[in-house]
């Protein structure tokens, strides 16, 4: 079904080695089951297989990234550092407060971890190179070694924290993707992050307008969100077509919202942005957000990515643009 696929594409980021792993096993599955259709109970059982058994193969992957921090003579708070980022601490302050170190000590084991390429910094915020590492951490890893559960519990907690994961899912997939972005500003607190060269400010926003519109979530259209908040806003058009030169100029000839503020003016395309398009809002000074760009600032305030299908690829699928 499609919300499966959706949902296992953000699950793994898209990330090839980890679908490919999960794709493979849910076929083997369902032909053993003679299943015509997979089902939620497939998905949950192979991620058991796969993620939470002592021998699942992305479990054992897994237990050997963190190998040189649980070996008998490591030291360090490393291990507690990934844990608690998994749990979606991601501040060098708030960080250094959860696992009881000065800022400096705990910035030192930060960057060992950086350069294992375990965790990258954008901005104030470090996050996650792979979004189901971080998922392991928290629900496999973690609550083996913390639960008091024995292991069958814990394997049933598992199974209904994956079906949990996956209804939830389906309801994101029924918002309509300019309600995701809106929710998605709603947590900006004026944190730094880097937009490639450029860094900058995420502005606290605290009213939203939205033009309306009647197109779902996995329809193109194109509509316009003007968050405001604190002397500042942001005029942003939303694009779910590939964005042209048409979107730029008519972002650029709309007037502002409110005179008396700071207006940024916003092109969210999130099936990217032909070439002369992406020149011209870099001439007008019109920022421009990619999926990619939208999706790792889901990632940094904890929220599933938005998930685009290719239609050139039957089961393949997108988070980046």
């Amino acid at each position: 079904p499609q919300n499966l696929k959706y949902f296992l594409v953000a699950f793994t980021d898209g990330h090839p080695f980890f679908l490919d792993a999960i794709a493979n096993r849910i076929r083997e599955c369902s032909k053993l089951k003679l299943e015509s259709e997979v089902s939620r109970q497939v998905v949950a059982e192979v991620l058991l297989k796969l993620l939470f058994e002592s021998q699942g193969v992305l479990n054992q992957f897994f237990l050997k990234v963190i190998a040189p921090w649980t070996r008998s003579d490591a030291h360090g708070s490393q291990l507690l550092i990934l844990t608690e980022m998994a749990k979606g601490v991601n501040k060098l302050k708030d960080i250094s407060t959860s696992i009881h170190r000065n800022q400096r000590e705990a910035s030192k084991q930060i960057q060992e971890l950086m350069e294992h390429e375990l965790i990258l910094k954008t901005g104030v915020f470090y996050r996650f190179h792979n979004k189901i590492f971080k998922f392991w951490l928290k629900e496999v890893y973690e609550k083996k070694e913390l639960s008091l559960l024995g292991t069958a519990g814990k394997a049933e907690e598992f199974l209904s924290r994956i079906d949990q994961m996956i209804l939830e899912y389906d309801e994101l997939l029924k918002m309509d993707v300019i309600d995701r972005v809106q929710n998605l500003f709603s947590e900006f607190k004026n944190e730094i992050v880097d937009f490639g060269e450029k860094r900058r400010k995420l502005p606290h926003f605290t009213e939203f307008i939205k033009s309306a519109g009647t197109s779902g979530a996995l329809h193109g259209s194109s509509r316009s969100l003007i968050a405001k908040g604190h002397g500042r806003c942001w005029v942003c058009k939303v694009v779910e077509e590939r964005a042209s030169e048409k979107e730029v100029l008519d972002l650029v000839k709309s007037e502002p919202h409110d005179k008396h503020v700071m207006s940024t003016k916003v092109l969210i395309a999130l099936n990217g942005a032909e070439e002369n398009a992406k020149l011209l809002a870099k001439e007008k000074r019109v920022l421009t957000l990619g999926l990619s760009r939208i999706n790792m600032l889901m990632d940094i305030f904890g929220k599933s990515p938005i998930v685009r299908m290719r239609p050139m690829f039957n089961d393949r699928a997108t988070t980046s643009k």
